[in-house]
């Protein structure tokens, strides 16, 4: 059985990536890696919450993800979606609530699915 990590930027067009991937594989998603793009990465990881918990799905793990880009400079001027990611739209409390900072954590995750094949989908 193919098993998914998504790993992503959440922002508004995240956010259908994540309800569209949730969606289709279901139970099947194994986690959503939550980093730096689109906003800064407190901002990803809230938004990321945000959506799995409107999609019903908090026994998915959040995982915090990359911070700053690998090898350019960091920049973003909230110029399509806000300084957060999603329109400015969301508040600023809790926003590294619930959302786990291991991200040896996604090793761990595929080592667990051995007999299955792990797809990381990228946005």
């Amino acid at each position: 059985m193919t098993k998914y990590i998504l790993d992503c930027d959440t922002g508004v067009d995240d956010t259908l990536a994540i309800a569209l991937g949730m969606g289709i594989a279901g139970d099947k998603v194994l986690a959503v890696v939550s980093s730096y793009g689109m906003a800064p990465l407190d901002y990803t990881n809230r938004n990321t919450k945000y959506v799995v918990q409107l999609l019903n799905k908090t026994q998915i793990p959040i995982i915090a993800g990359a911070n700053k880009p690998l090898v350019r400079e960091r920049k973003y001027g909230g110029m399509f979606h806000g300084l957060d990611g999603v329109g400015n739209t969301l508040e600023e409390k809790g926003l590294e609530e619930g959302v786990q900072s291991n991200i040896e954590q996604i090793a761990e995750l595929i080592d667990d699915e051995a007999e299955n094949e792990v797809i990381l989908v990228t946005t």
